[in-house]
């Protein structure tokens, strides 16, 4: 308010990020009166209502310092440009409002910017606000203890809208704003396990026709000819870069698809998994041996290839929803047999007499919180049993960090080997399991502990990390990351169940 806003100007600097094979062509369209960067598929623009004062598509970053703007409308394969605006005065003070579009091509971005251009915006603002108050409104209600609980929780919601193909139902395990990876790994793909529990999330708060439109397109579009679904996709269902198989992708879309049916009773859904989960089925059965032991893969963590117990779990689960839900089928007997065979593995393989717990892998004595995932979502272990007491014991005493929150596993080294938001919220979810047979105030206080310690590290908008800095105690990586907020909507409908 001390500041003649008449002696500033609002720049608007955009780099975008350009490899070898996408180079970046910057251009201002003085027909449209915009910044347009393109590559052969994506037209990134930047513009507002008003006039553009100034303008450089060229080497802007360096540029910009010293308001050196030679207004040139073309400078081919540069990526480094920027827009300035003068503030408008309005009753409330002084604004300039601009937009940024993405479109497929020229005349998309055309036809967007004309069209934008001719609405009102704060109408435009009112509408949007109205959606998604509409959405939220459809969701389950909660009787929570304080705001911030509240906020987390419909920012979870919106944030798997947000990573949500709308057509496809597939949902990336976070936003991509970082591709020289300083900030976040890459993370905007499709992982089939990692759906699965954005799946859940969503049937938890009562938008079951959302995950519907994953297991009835999504899933059977990705599927391979062999029955197994690769590392991880595109939203549009294509292949996205992987570098080896996971068994547990295949059995987390078959444990879905059967879980989904009995949510929904789509008929629909129903045909799909005569052909989907039968062949995806097999395709789990061709990787085991007589024994019960499958084939080397990829644990969840992306860390080890050999056998995890994970991984066991997650195939052991898959065949026992299956066999209930298809009473009559040709592989009923080997079945039968196998899943004893895979059940006495899930504990001979990886429990450790010596050390008192169940360990990672069948390479090694490490504990890994993964381990939680025999009790949610594969129920293949009872919460009760004493082995799976002291194993818990194991991940509270050997990974809980210093500024609390639970490793993924010992001796992480990843981003220097912080907590991770979802680990925490899966011990969480264990003790809420577990409190339901037992009935007991410290299982109950112990699953409030770690929502709580979650709770209390989102960011200022109610975001959840990937990580917590071990050091700091500030969310770390990727902020907003789908994982941690669909087990956060779970949590809560554990912790405070539907009104």
């Amino acid at each position: 308010n001390n500041y003649n806003t008449e002696d500033f100007k609002l720049i608007i600097l955009s780099n975008k990020e350009r490899d070898i094979d996408r180079f970046v062509c910057g251009k201002y369209d003085n027909q449209l009166d915009c910044l347009i960067q393109y590559t052969k598929d994506t037209y990134f623009t930047t513009f507002s209502k008003q006039k553009v004062y100034r303008y450089i598509v060229n080497d802007a970053s360096k540029r910009a310092n010293n308001l050196w703007f030679d207004d040139r409308d073309y400078e081919g394969l540069s990526n480094d440009s920027a827009v300035v605006y003068e503030f408008e005065k309005e009753e409330n003070g002084s604004v300039v409002t601009f937009f940024i579009g993405v479109r497929e091509n020229y005349i998309l971005t055309k036809k967007m910017i004309e069209t934008i251009r001719k609405i009102d915006s704060d109408l435009m603002y009112e509408d949007t606000k109205k959606y998604w108050y509409s959405v939220i409104n459809k969701a389950n209600k909660y009787n929570f203890k304080n705001d911030k609980e509240r906020e987390i929780y419909t920012r979870s919601i919106l944030t798997l809208l947000m990573y949500t193909n709308n057509s496809t139902g597939g949902t990336i395990a976070g936003c991509e704003v970082d591709e020289r990876l300083e900030k976040c790994g890459r993370y905007a793909y499709c992982w089939p396990r990692d759906a699965m529990y954005f799946m859940n999330a969503y049937n938890t708060c009562g938008l079951n026709e959302i995950a519907n439109i994953f297991y009835t397109k999504f899933v059977p579009c990705t599927q391979s000819d062999n029955g197994m679904w690769e590392q991880r996709f595109y939203t549009d269902t294509s292949f996205a870069p992987s570098w080896g198989d996971q068994t547990d992708q295949t059995a987390s879309m078959i444990i879905g698809l059967i879980k989904q049916y009995k949510c929904v009773k789509d008929e629909k859904l129903r045909n799909i998994m005569k052909t989907s989960v039968e062949k995806g089925v097999e395709y789990i059965l061709s990787v085991l041996n007589e024994e019960g032991i499958p084939n080397d893969t990829y644990d969840i963590w992306e860390t080890f290839y050999g056998n995890s117990q994970y991984t066991l779990a997650s195939i052991l689960c898959a065949l026992k929803e299956y066999i209930v839900f298809n009473k009559e089928s040709v592989y009923k007997d080997k079945i039968g047999v196998l899943i004893p065979k895979i059940q006495e593995n899930i504990v001979n393989l990886f429990w450790r007499d010596n050390l008192g717990y169940f360990v990672k892998t069948t390479k090694d004595d490490i504990v890994d919180s993964s381990f939680l995932g025999t009790i949610y979502p594969f129920e293949v272990l009872n919460p009760m049993d004493e082995k799976v007491i002291k194993t818990v014991e194991a991940i509270e005493n050997k990974l809980t960090s210093n500024v609390g929150g639970i490793k993924r596993f010992e001796n992480d080294s990843y981003i220097n080997g912080n907590p991770w938001v979802n680990c925490t919220l899966w011990l969480s979810i264990y003790y809420m399991i577990k409190y339901e047979q037992t009935n007991d105030a410290n299982d109950n206080i112990k699953a409030l502990e770690y929502f709580d310690w979650v709770t209390n590290h989102s960011s200022l908008h109610g975001f959840l990390p990937e990580q917590v800095c071990k050091d700091s105690a500030k969310p770390i990586w990727v902020n907003g990351l789908a994982w941690s907020h669909g087990l956060y909507i779970i949590c809560v409908d554990k912790i405070y169940g539907k009104i």
